[in-house]
């Protein structure tokens, strides 16, 4: 299987996980957290969605900007519950469906080779291929999609996997 193949397969695969998880979340569910201290999803979703929205960029790539997604990606804002702070679930859905759907296109377009190279604009010092910064994406969400689950469980849903 090829670079791109694999990409491939990992993006379109992963594409409606994030949709699935959070199909019975309602926009207040989005804000909950399961301990005290502890992360809800709408600040996982901006902090991805943050990071995703990097990477686009610096691929060129032009999806729908969620102004309020990409501008607050960090910890110093993982404490706000205010929901007027956050995207709804619908937006944040909105966001990943195109991000993914963009990606998708832009990996069916590329060689190996062009995988191979290094991430334009990359840090110097960390000369990891494009490849490698496109797969960082699904790990990334799946890591939050774990993290989720765990809220899942103390909101009594379902268990979905």
């Amino acid at each position: 299987m090829s670079q791109r193949d694999l990409l491939l397969s990992v993006f379109k695969r992963g594409a409606g996980m994030l949709p699935r998880h959070l199909g019975d979340f309602s926009d207040e569910d989005m804000l909950a957290r399961p301990v005290p201290g502890a992360n809800h999803v709408a600040w996982q979703l901006a902090h991805i969605a943050h990071f995703t929205g990097k990477l686009l960029t610096s691929l060129g790539l032009h999806v729908p900007q969620l102004s309020k997604v990409l501008a607050d990606g960090g910890r110093d804002v993982a404490h706000i519950d205010d929901p007027d702070h956050f995207p709804t679930k619908a937006e944040f859905i909105e966001f990943f469906e195109a991000a993914y759907a963009a990606l998708i296109h832009l990996v069916e377009l590329m060689s190996d080779e062009q995988l191979s190279a290094p991430l334009p604009g990359g840090n110097p010092a960390a000369p990891q291929s494009l490849a490698f910064h496109l797969l960082m994406q699904p790990m990334h969400m799946t890591m939050h999609i774990g993290q989720i689950q765990v809220i899942r469980r103390a909101l009594k849903k379902p268990v979905l996997f």
